[in-house]
């Protein structure tokens, strides 16, 4: 067998009815070239602003926020370590006026003269070392054993004042210190003789 070969040419196409017709021609675009958005393909991003902008801004937000959060931690723990502080301050202050009741106690006691220490101070109580009369009784001047020039205050006998409130006003005046003021140095309280002495 022999093989043939035949040549046929032609300006009709075979396929005519495969192809499809033909596309018009796009008109030409009225819009300047620059300023025509960009056209983007698939994967290729051209000048997006827009993008920088938002991560611009989630920047801003995260530091933001983070700064005011780390800031309220601060303050939190600073308003507690000042509660702490004055807990601890009332706490001492309490038990320094605790202490302090005790110490008066213990004061009260070591405030308290011998009546016949107080009567050879005063020389018995002489008219000669009285230095002046006041509404609850007698001022007199007087030396203590040691040398130590006092005044003693004796209260009149018919005087209102009880115990409570006589051992009370001397700690209020053993309590005050003043350059005008003389201390209190103790008191004396036996049977019915009460001696402020300074």
């Amino acid at each position: 067998m022999a093989g043939s070969c035949q040549l046929n040419y032609e300006i009709v196409p075979i396929y005519a009815a495969i192809l499809p017709p033909p596309i018009a021609p796009l008109p030409p675009p009225d819009v300047p070239f620059s300023s025509m958005p960009p056209t983007q393909t698939p994967g290729v991003v051209i000048g997006d602003n827009n993008n920088n902008n938002n991560n611009t801004e989630r920047i801003v937000k995260i530091v933001v926020s983070s700064t005011v959060s780390v800031f309220i931690v601060i303050f939190l723990i600073l308003i507690l370590f000042l509660r702490k502080r004055k807990r601890k301050q009332q706490l001492k202050r309490t038990f320094q006026t605790s202490h302090q009741s005790t110490n008066e106690m213990i004061s009260i006691e070591m405030l308290q003269y011998d009546f016949e220490t107080i009567k050879l101070g005063t020389n018995g109580f002489s008219s000669e070392n009285k230095i002046g009369q006041g509404g609850f009784g007698a001022v007199y001047k007087g030396k203590l054993p040691s040398g130590q020039e006092i005044a003693v205050k004796r209260l009149a006998k018919d005087s209102q004042q009880g115990d409570v409130e006589f051992r009370n006003e001397v700690l209020l005046v053993a309590k005050l210190h003043h350059r005008n003021l003389v201390r209190l140095l103790g008191f004396c309280m036996q049977n019915y003789e009460r001696l402020p002495h300074l």
